[in-house]
């Protein structure tokens, strides 16, 4: 942002008085919303033209604006609730005892449970086996969270087909593939 000249300066100075009578008609605080104001008469005084209005009107709508400003992030802070940000440390009941589990706990260990992922693998490769190509590339978009609908919309079969190679999918991986 530009910086006052001295000329500027003078003329801000002359004008102090624009700032108590401001949040005086708005009814602000001037504890509160002093340097709020200051902030939107120094921005007046930087780009006022002479020939547009008077720099008193100009002034008025410089600080109204910064303090638009001010109130528009204090609300987004206030939107901002505590309680909506989780943080991984967080505790919650994680049964019906009232046991307590952080977030943390939920994330895998990808490093310690490789039998465990090597096990699911086989089973969905073998899953997959028992399956057409067309039945395996339904399942593939399923897995990557299209919905039926738009699956359906990708490949020639209808809605109902692929719920029919979702379930069958489901039952052979329910009966041990």
């Amino acid at each position: 942002m530009k910086s006052l000249n001295d000329e500027r300066k003078e003329f801000v100075a002359q004008n102090h008085n624009l700032i108590y009578a401001f949040l005086h008609a708005n009814k602000l605080s001037v504890e509160d919303w002093y340097d709020i104001a200051a902030i939107g008469l120094c921005k007046a005084a930087l780009s006022y033209d002479t020939s547009k209005s008077r720099f008193s009107t100009y002034a008025y709508k410089c600080m109204w604006n910064e303090v638009k400003i001010e109130i528009r992030k204090q609300n987004a802070i206030r939107r901002a609730d505590d309680n909506a940000v989780l943080h991984y440390d967080a505790m919650f009941a994680c049964n019906e005892d009232g046991d307590e589990c952080n977030y943390l706990s939920l994330i895998p260990d990808t490093k310690r449970d490789t039998g465990k992922q090597a096990v699911i693998r086989i089973a969905l490769y073998e899953l997959l086996g028992k399956l057409s190509d067309r039945e395996r590339d339904v399942i593939h978009l399923l897995s990557m969270g299209y919905r039926q609908k738009d699956v359906a919309n990708f490949t020639s079969y209808s809605q109902p087909q692929i719920s029919r190679i979702q379930n069958k999918a489901k039952m052979l991986y329910e009966m041990g593939a």
